[in-house]
């Protein structure tokens, strides 16, 4: 059970976090519209992928079927991380000190960066 909590926690905080973060960082006068987009690629994706398992699940039983979902959630974990990295950065050097974005590369953004290589 306290897995499961530690778990949810961790996905509610990248689906519930990340996309605001992004959308107001970049669309900063359109952040609803981009939220909104977000959303609709973000569901077209996830359907995508869950028709994909039901077919896994159909031909090659639940081990497959849990190594796929695995797999795209390592896929997307990865992707996230990557691209996530810009947007901490310009969110947190818009004006806040002229030499935060050294300390963003040194302090900030190692275990990221590490995470990412992997």
């Amino acid at each position: 059970a306290l897995l499961s909590g530690v778990a949810a926690s961790a996905i509610s905080f990248q689906f519930y976090q990340f996309p605001n973060l992004t959308a107001s960082t970049l669309f900063p006068a359109n952040s609803p519209i981009a939220l909104s987009l977000f959303d609709a690629v973000a569901y077209l994706g996830t359907a995508q992928i869950l028709s994909a398992n039901s077919h896994i699940l159909g031909n090659f039983g639940w081990s497959a079927s849990w190594t796929f979902l695995a797999a795209v959630f390592a896929a997307g974990g990865s992707l996230m991380v990557r691209s996530i990295v810009p947007v901490l950065k310009k969110s947190l050097s818009d004006g806040v000190d002229a030499n935060l974005d050294d300390r963003i590369n040194d302090e900030t953004m190692a275990p990221v960066a590490a995470a990412a290589a992997l």
